[in-house]
């Protein structure tokens, strides 16, 4: 790999985390969810069905930052997230999907960050045929793993059109993994055929 085209992706990372830390310095106000309903919620799980109904995967990718308040769990998104974005740099189309995609749910909502983070676990050894991890993502979304009462609460409830957008960029990350995994796969694939 060219060393311009590394240092200036590297620029381009502090770029992004030099705009995050000036969001993080008190000049973007995030909703009151994260004190409220989360932090709570990570720390007596499914204690209270409505404030976090997700999956046991997203619980346990959240636990670590939930313990320094607010403020701790909103770094501790944004360091694993760039964590994240530099694995996934070396591909091109992903970089620039994931760093828009969770770039916007961070500002608005980085408490489903890490459902990205699960997505991307398809790209750890696409080669090797890791694809099928990147579908635990969505099913980290449900409440698979929780009492009946969160599924019910969960379901039940009335969803504001506003809370779809992390739907659809949550979507749309889980299908650009899945998509380049499996195409990196299958040439894998194809290279072992005809060298056999």
């Amino acid at each position: 790999m060219d060393r311009s085209l590394t240092r200036n992706r590297w620029i381009l990372a502090f770029i992004v985390h030099g705009f995050r830390a000036f969001l993080y310095a008190g000049f973007w106000k995030w909703n009151s969810d994260i004190g409220n309903g989360i932090l709570p919620a990570l720390h007596c799980w499914y204690c209270n069905p409505a404030n976090a109904p997700y999956g046991i995967l997203w619980y346990v990718f959240s636990v670590p930052g939930s313990f320094f308040g607010v403020t701790g769990f909103i770094a501790y998104t944004a360091i694993v997230d760039q964590l994240v974005m530099m694995y996934i740099r070396n591909y091109k189309n992903l970089y620039w999907t994931y760093l828009i995609c969770s770039g916007w749910i961070w500002l608005q909502a980085p408490y489903d960050l890490p459902i990205l983070w699960i997505a991307s676990l398809g790209m750890m050894r696409a080669k090797q045929g890791t694809w099928p991890l990147t579908l635990l993502a969505p099913l980290s979304k449900l409440p698979v793993g929780a009492p009946a009462s969160v599924w019910n609460t969960d379901l039940t409830r009335h969803y504001l059109w506003s809370d779809y957008q992390y739907y659809v960029l949550i979507g749309i990350v889980i299908v650009a993994f899945l998509a380049q995994s499996i195409l990196i796969w299958q040439r894998k694939r194809s290279e072992l055929r005809f060298c056999a």
